[in-house]
């Protein structure tokens, strides 16, 4: 995939003080990845944090398409409660790039491709860990999350999310709308806080999660998002939310353990892409419900 030609305003502009990362290290990393990256990124609706005067002041979420933007920067149009409205999408890879010349550091993505809108093709659980919860107790809940998800006949991948949790996603085929998705997750995560009550809640409230794990399936409705793949996230250090195998988790120090330096020689180093069958694992819930 080729990489595009933006002209980088700034480049020398610190965006992060913790890393000095500026501006054009932003700028690069992306384009190193883009390869990697733009697949998760395309024909899907995404959300963008914006971070004009760098990361640790205002940041912004943004879905819809700002003015003047590149031509790789596209819209599409969703029905939402107050009508109709022009939502961010990529046209090409060099939107990417665009996006990071408008202070783009985050990449969220919906969990429905823009062709079948209304019919979410991936499902993902958020493990929001309580900050009682070691880090070891974290891989041990993700390991019995997925074997769980493989029991029903889900295909499980892993992504540490640059932030203090991790996100298991399973590829679905794009059968069942938004509200049938988010109440089969809804149940599924309700029923295993209810079996392990010490390690989960499935209850959004911050005040029941004491030294527990938010099974958080809230990710699987209609217009929410979650964190791409190889996305920086907005935060000192500029964290990189980065796909792995499950094998990875055995030495994994922490879900925030890369930053740009190493998540490119970890990407240099390993000998495949953990995500790579992505795309042909999908299963169909209809046919594990028998519906």
């Amino acid at each position: 995939m080729s990489k595009t030609l933006v002209k980088l305003s700034h480049p020398d502009r610190i965006v992060d003080e913790k890393s000095a990362a500026t501006k054009q290290v932003v700028f690069d990393y992306y384009q190193s990845v883009i390869a990697l990256l733009f697949p998760y990124l395309e024909d899907r609706i995404l959300s963008v944090v914006r971070c004009p005067e760098g990361v640790g002041e205002e940041c912004f979420f943004q879905k819809h398409v700002p003015k003047g933007l590149h031509q790789g920067v596209s819209a599409v149009e969703v029905d939402t409660n107050d009508g109709p409205e022009d939502f961010l999408a990529l046209a090409d890879p060099s939107g990417v790039a665009a996006l990071v010349q408008y202070n783009t550091i985050e990449f969220h993505t919906w969990g429905s491709c823009v062709r079948t809108m209304e019919k979410p093709d991936y499902i993902v659980f958020d493990l929001d860990p309580d900050p009682g919860v070691e880090w070891e107790m974290l891989k041990d809940a993700a390991l019995l999350v997925r074997n769980h998800l493989e029991e029903l006949g889900l295909n499980t991948f892993l992504k540490s999310t640059g932030g203090k949790g991790l996100h298991l996603v399973c590829p679905i085929a794009p059968e069942l709308e938004w509200d049938d998705v988010k109440e089969l997750t809804r149940t599924f995560a309700e029923e295993l806080a209810k079996r392990n009550p010490k390690t989960f809640v499935a209850n959004v409230r911050k005040a029941v999660r004491k030294d527990r794990i938010y099974l958080d399936y809230l990710r699987n409705g209609r217009g929410a998002t979650a964190i791409a793949p190889y996305s920086l996230r907005s935060r000192p250090g500029l964290p990189v939310a980065m796909p792995l195998s499950w094998n990875d988790l055995k030495s994994l120090r922490r879900p925030d353990a890369f930053d740009i330096e190493s998540a490119l020689k970890w990407i240099k180093k390993r000998t495949q892409d953990p995500w790579e069958t992505w795309a042909s694992r999908s299963v169909s819930l209809k046919r594990i419900l028998k519906i």
